[in-house]
């Protein structure tokens, strides 16, 4: 890859620009038009969907900023008024709307840089491409979602040892077939529960982990001719590592999608499995526990009624969770590089 030094940067960087024409622009728009169907059926609910992406997108857009400005093609004081925006923008994310012309996050954002900025809001696309952007964007994204779900198990596993703990001495049937067959107690029970959701803890450890490397730089798969510092971007971004490979982090999209969403299954299905122990320990014929009243509903007809609808859509939503797998896996043989599906 070429070796350019910040003197060549400096007399690269972008011409000026007609900074409203570029403001209202999807970022690979050309001159021919784009029939509107296409557009209803390619952009779809994205701009919907990219709205939680928002957060993200900024911090992936500064660090970007910061990294051009190391090289040379951005200034510190640009740097600075790309902060500041962005600040701004961030202190009022309830409010920001992605208009469906825009398609994505992307471009919204970029716009809304260029319209206050003028051309350093376009400035700040150079060396970087929206498959790039998305990839940081998403595992940014992730790797909260992980740390929540991570904090939330622990929780609960807290919780059921707690419980158990408390009920180790009461005496209840243990279960083969669903046939009583050797007496076991309460709190063993609960501490199976507390155990698979630790067990589940470590997994979305490990799948944080798949994560948590760096994809910006990569452009759209073939890296780029500026002399980026992808690991200086990395660190500033929290991450472990850099993806280095640029192909690479196109053709892990998939696989890291499935990386999630198999730690995810994983743990949907011990959280059905308890979700039937609680359907199933709280009925009049086992009476083994009684749910919160806070926590059941009742009957328009039959008023002695308290139905667990909460573990009952919990077991169902627990059994989503493989086919979004399946669903994932079928889609991601492709060829290598970027492709749309």
């Amino acid at each position: 890859m070429a070796n350019y030094s910040k003197t060549e940067a400096h007399r690269r960087r972008p011409r000026a620009l007609d900074t409203a024409k570029a403001a209202s622009r999807k970022l690979w728009e050309t001159e021919a038009a784009l029939d509107s169907r296409v557009e209803r059926y390619t952009v779809g609910d994205d701009p919907d969907d990219d709205a939680q992406l928002l957060p993200y997108e900024a911090y992936g857009t500064l660090a970007h900023a910061a990294g051009l400005a190391k090289i040379g093609i951005l200034t510190g004081r640009e740097v600075k008024a790309v902060a500041r925006t962005l600040r701004r923008l961030l202190a009022k994310a309830g409010e920001f709307r992605i208009a469906r012309s825009q398609e994505d996050i992307h471009t919204a954002i970029e716009q809304h840089l260029t319209a206050r900025l003028g051309e350093l809001g376009a400035k700040i696309h150079a060396g970087r491409s929206r498959n790039d952007q998305v990839q940081v964007d998403l595992r940014l994204f992730l790797k909260d979602r992980f740390l929540q779900a991570h904090g939330l198990a622990c929780e609960a596993a807290r919780s059921w040892a707690a419980f158990g703990k408390a009920h180790g001495g009461v005496l209840m049937p243990g279960y083969t077939h669903l046939q009583r067959a050797m007496p076991t107690t309460l709190g063993h029970w609960a501490a199976s529960h507390a155990e698979a959701l630790l067990e589940n803890a470590r997994l979305l450890r490990r799948g944080f982990d798949e994560v948590d490397c760096c994809p910006l730089g990569s452009g759209a798969g073939f890296g780029t001719p500026l002399p980026l510092e992808r690991a200086y971007v990395s660190r500033l971004l929290g991450f472990a590592r850099v993806q280095r490979n640029t192909l690479r982090v196109q053709t892990s999209r998939p696989r890291l999608e499935a990386v999630v969403l198999s730690a995810l299954a994983a743990l949907a299905r011990d959280l059905g499995v308890l979700a039937e122990d609680l359907c199933l320990y709280a009925t009049a014929e086992f009476g083994f526990i009684a749910l919160d009243e806070a926590f059941t509903t009742g009957s328009s007809i039959m008023p002695q009624k308290r139905n667990p609808d909460v573990v009952e859509l919990t077991r169902a939503r627990a059994a989503l969770f493989p086919g979004w797998l399946l669903q994932t896996l079928s889609v991601g043989a492709r060829s290598s590089g970027y492709h749309r599906d």
